[in-house]
């Protein structure tokens, strides 16, 4: 006996009757057997699992491919790099091993790849009778210039201004110190004509040159009298610490206290006398 019903989904059925009466239906396989679809067929979509599998594949080998191919060709954005000066100054070991390896680079090609106004002030390097004094003045200017952001294409090492730090006028009284031993090296063997005519030019670019005006003058007064105050109170501290260190309680605390403060008391009156 053959069933079918309506109201369930397609599949393969058994009937079993015993009797009259007792009649039962039992499912043998639930997807359809194997056929060809027709056009009066209605149209089964895939559960959906396996329609989110499908997107997901889809997605992967269409979409996933273009936008990795284009983001392998779109440059990427370059880091801005530390001055060379904040990473010395910070002192945790990776800004210092970064500030070691940006040192070792700039000094690298300042010696094989030197720029126009380190040839036009100390010459080649190939031509120097002492190659080791031009690659300490051409090191020093390079790092100089790093350090202290210098932007200045016309002149290797410019003169600080008034108000410049103390640490930038001693780096550029250094650096410069350095490119004058390598210039008096280079001019060793040079006849007397050559000499004559670059004392010449010398004495032509410092008759030219402007004179320092009243402004940077008295600034120059203004740190004086700072140091010279400073130095003055710190002579004054140092007499009075020494009074208490003679005194006989002060002795029998501390018997090393009366030279060590007469150390520091001549110290603080060499200071003031410089």
């Amino acid at each position: 006996m053959l069933a079918t019903d309506t109201s369930q989904r397609e599949a393969v059925y058994v009937g079993l009757t015993r009797g009259t009466e007792d009649s039962r239906i039992y499912t043998v396989k639930r997807s359809p057997p194997a056929s060809t679809p027709t056009r009066s067929s209605p149209h089964r979509r895939p559960p959906h699992r396996a329609r989110g599998a499908q997107r997901a594949t889809r997605q992967i080998t269409t979409h996933r491919s273009r936008d990795h191919r284009r983001r392998r060709h779109r440059p990427c954005a370059r880091t801005p790099q530390p001055p060379l000066r904040d990473l010395e100054a910070d002192p945790s070991p990776l800004a210092q091993r970064a500030a070691a390896v940006l040192v070792e680079r700039i000094a690298h090609r300042a010696i094989t790849t030197p720029t126009s106004l380190t040839l036009d002030e100390i010459g080649h390097r190939s031509t120097h009778p002492s190659p080791e004094d031009w690659g300490l003045a051409a090191t020093r200017a390079a790092l100089y210039r790093e350090r202290w952001n210098i932007g200045d294409e016309g002149t290797l090492l410019p003169t600080p201004t008034a108000h410049a730090p103390s640490a930038q006028r001693a780096a550029h009284q250094s650096t410069h110190d350095a490119v004058i031993a390598a210039n008096a090296a280079r001019l060793v063997n040079e006849p007397t004509c050559v000499l004559a005519a670059e004392r010449n030019a010398l004495l032509a670019r410092l008759e030219g040159s402007a004179l320092p005006d009243a402004g940077i003058l008295q600034a120059r007064l203004q740190r004086a009298e700072e140091r010279l105050t400073g130095a003055t109170a710190s002579e004054r501290a140092a007499q009075t610490a020494h009074e208490h260190a003679c005194s006989p309680r002060a002795r029998r605390r501390d018997p090393d206290g009366p030279e060590r403060t007469r150390r520091s008391l001549a110290d603080a009156a060499e200071a003031v006398a410089r």
